[in-house]
């Protein structure tokens, strides 16, 4: 494949013929990177939007979050990464979705789907709408910061909240076009599910994948169950089954990281009972002793 190369938002917005199938490069927007990969504009193109961590662990000239994995797939591919934690609000990326809508960059593709984590899995559902998107995957995604919205956030506290009094706010508000939206949290750790609480109040059809005892990080933990490429792939594909999924969840006691969380779960704790019992199944599983987070 040939070298991507840079280009600008207005160039491509203002291109008389699309890119050839093929294509990869990036776009520069002020407070954002896009790399892009046209594979042909009768596939999908999948949106994805990174968690915040990329940045600091692979620097600026990283590739954009899932490319190799849904190019292997044969889908385009419009992957937003940030150049700050500002959870793709500002509205440049805004004014691009919708210079792109305008010209029918999004209706010439078979599907257009969005897919984030955490901070990007508020910008999946946020966006959704503006990419014309019909299908929505959200890990662990934060629903707002705003303190009139969701108060008891008490997380992600280099966030000035007082910028969040107006614009994109509500991530709730973004996918009601969405046909099918699915949401992986884990539904014990308190904040993640009021955070999907918020985007339930709305959205009714919002499809909860539970995966208790995990904690944040929900990507990690499905990467190392083996989950996260099979259930991505299905979702794009129009072939997922929340039944199978919450079964092959159950894979989960087979990480360090679920018996870290259970030996700390206060229902344990408070009982020896049930703490011999955790520490005993953790010792089947390889873990004799699970270590303080």
């Amino acid at each position: 494949m040939p070298t991507p190369f840079d280009t600008h938002a207005a160039d491509l917005a203002d291109a008389k013929q699309p890119a050839p199938a093929g294509s990869r490069f990036f776009i520069n927007l002020p407070h954002y990177r896009i790399d892009m990969f046209l594979a042909d504009v009768t596939t999908k193109l999948v949106v994805t939007f990174e968690p915040m961590g990329r940045k600091k662990t692979l620097g600026d000239q990283r590739e954009g979050w899932g490319m190799d994995f849904l190019q292997g797939l044969g889908y385009s591919v419009m992957a937003v990464m940030i150049k700050e934690c500002d959870w793709y609000r500002q509205t440049d990326l805004q004014v691009f979705f919708a210079q792109m809508r305008s010209r029918g960059f999004f209706a010439s593709f078979a599907e257009v789907i969005t897919y984030g984590g955490s901070m990007g899995g508020f910008a999946a559902l946020a966006h959704a709408d503006a990419v014309s998107a019909t299908t929505v995957l959200a890990l662990n995604p934060q629903a707002s910061l705003s303190a009139q919205l969701a108060p008891w956030e008490t997380r992600f506290g280099f966030v000035d909240r007082s910028q969040w009094q107006d614009g994109l706010i509500n991530a709730a508000e973004g996918f009601k076009q969405a046909k099918q939206a699915y949401v992986v949290y884990d539904p014990l750790l308190t904040l993640d599910a009021r955070h999907v609480q918020l985007l339930m109040a709305d959205n009714p059809g919002l499809v909860k994948l539970k995966v208790p005892v995990v904690g944040h990080h929900i990507p990690q933990w499905l990467a190392e169950m083996g989950l996260l490429k099979p259930t991505a792939q299905a979702i794009f594909a129009g072939q997922f089954s929340a039944q199978a999924f919450h079964q092959q969840a159950r894979q989960r006691r087979g990480l360090k990281r679920y018996w870290q969380m259970l030996i700390q779960r206060p229902r344990v704790l408070k009982s020896a009972l049930f703490t011999e019992i955790a520490h005993r199944y953790a010792a089947q599983q390889g873990f004799p002793y699970a270590e303080e987070k």
